[in-house]
């Protein structure tokens, strides 16, 4: 028979697995944070990429180099850039920088570029006229080639420490990266 006061004790003992059983989401964290760094990382696996255009142009982006816009809740990718075009024998090197809003894709737990936008371009020994009209083309290339483009993905681990029913709520860009911020 047991007694009272080990029943006392399992009483006590259940009555606080309970307790932390219904407060366990408070235990867990409520965000997660993404430095630019990692979103770098994950970017520089998919580079260099190449786009050919009827025959006429072709564009290789390279080294994808990230940082943040807190104020506009956007992040910027820098990328070493090569013009090919028909005719010319030499093909124009640069700099193309590219900034973009960041959303959820939930059906592969990643975050995804956005609408992403040709900022600014360089190019070595490009005439002014050829430049606009190589804008207009990079500008189409950048949102063919970059929009719904994963910049970071979640493992099951991470999810895991998060809890198994977290939904991201919004999504922060600070000066240290992403913050991806959950309900439950």
């Amino acid at each position: 028979m047991l007694s009272v006061a080990l029943v006392r004790r399992l009483v006590a003992a259940a009555a606080v697995l309970l307790l932390l059983g219904g407060c366990a989401d408070w235990l867990l964290p409520s965000s997660a944070e993404v430095s630019a760094g990692q979103m770098q990382q994950a970017l520089e696996r998919r580079f260099p990429l190449e786009k050919h255009y009827s025959g006429l142009v072709d564009v290789t982006l390279s080294h994808p180099l990230v940082g943040v816009l807190p104020q506009q809740q956007r992040v910027t990718l820098q990328f070493d850039t090569l013009i090919r075009l028909v005719g010319s024998d030499r093909p124009f090197s640069g700099h193309t920088q590219v900034s973009s809003a960041l959303v959820w894709h939930a059906a592969d737990k990643t975050i995804v570029l956005d609408h992403p936008q040709l900022d600014s371009q360089h190019f070595d020994g490009m005439s002014d006229a050829m430049n606009v009209l190589l804008s207009q083309a990079l500008s189409v290339a950048m949102n063919e080639r970059l929009n719904g483009m994963p910049v970071y993905r979640f493992t099951p681990g991470d999810l895991k420490l998060l809890g198994s029913s977290v939904q991201p709520e919004r999504i922060e860009i600070d000066a240290g990266g992403v913050v991806i911020h959950f309900s439950r």
